[in-house]
């Protein structure tokens, strides 16, 4: 037969409802998730509740303002179930596999355990808070996700390469690395060198470096052996992480800088160098 408007529908639908009566309380378990207090009609012995007012909604939970007894028929009709909306609730959890925001990314916490892409505008923080980015957030000195920066602390051992020192001198050094430029600095200070002979030497480096090259600032006092000749010394880094130290001499060129094992030495260094870790 002729019509006007939309064809109409080959197919019916009807509202969900969910029978609650028999609990107790002010809490329940919705069947299907609601998006809004106005998306269910809640009925109390047949008298309609006030959305938002007698009872609230987030999701599959449902919370009445008034406790509910066992003798109430309490049921609930969906009359959003069938209903869509392109808006997330704000009081919703979102779970999803993937996402793409148009717009900016607003949160105050938040964990991130799978790769995280950024585009070339700067991101902001507010309240001076930061950003952790290594594998073990909040740790200490660990990796970076990003591959890109990190800091820490690693352990110098001085020795001799002929002999050590009678006691073992080790102490913290601290770290800076940006991609493959590592800047690192140590000090050693007032310690008893005696048992050392050969050339002055610090192992443990935090990453072995790329090549072998002198660089950095060095400052000795009482523990090495310098003539009136010694025009410079530099630290020198080998291939396997470690740094000895070499001085120039007038018209005689590089010579290795010795242990003068002793009391009240100290050795403070600084380096930069590249790497391939």
């Amino acid at each position: 037969m002729p019509y006007l408007g939309n064809i109409p529908a080959t197919n019916f639908s009807t509202v969900s409802y969910q029978d609650l009566t028999g609990g107790t309380g002010t809490s329940f378990t919705l069947d299907f998730s609601a998006g809004s207090a106005q998306d269910i009609e809640v009925f109390v012995n047949n008298v309609r509740q006030e959305p938002g007012v007698a009872y609230t909604v987030a999701g599959t939970s449902l919370t009445m303002t008034g406790s509910i007894v066992a003798t109430d028929d309490f049921y609930v009709v969906f009359q959003g179930k069938a209903q869509q909306s392109v808006t997330h609730p704000s009081n919703s959890a979102l779970q999803a596999t993937t996402g793409t925001f148009s717009g900016a990314l607003s949160a105050t916490t938040g964990t991130f355990s799978g790769a995280v892409s950024m585009g070339a505008n700067n991101i902001t923080f507010s309240d001076g808070n930061g950003i952790d980015f290594s594998a073990s957030a909040g740790s200490g000195a660990t990796s970076s996700i990003l591959d890109d920066y990190e800091e820490g602390t690693w352990t110098g051992t001085l020795e001799g390469s002929t002999t050590n020192p009678s006691a073992s001198l080790t102490e913290t050094g601290y770290y800076t690395k940006v991609g493959n430029l590592v800047f690192a600095q140590w000090q050693i200070s007032n310690v008893n060198t005696t048992g050392a002979s050969g050339h002055i030497t610090v192992t443990g480096l935090p990453f072995t470096a790329s090549t072998t090259l002198a660089t950095g600032d060095v400052m000795l006092n009482t523990g090495a052996n310098l003539d009136n000749a010694t025009m410079n010394v530099s630290p020198y880094i080998g291939s396997n992480a470690q740094v000895k130290f070499y001085s120039s001499k007038d018209s005689v060129g590089w010579q290795p800088v010795l242990h003068n094992a002793t009391t009240g030495v100290y050795i403070w260094f600084s380096v930069i160098y590249t790497t391939t870790a």
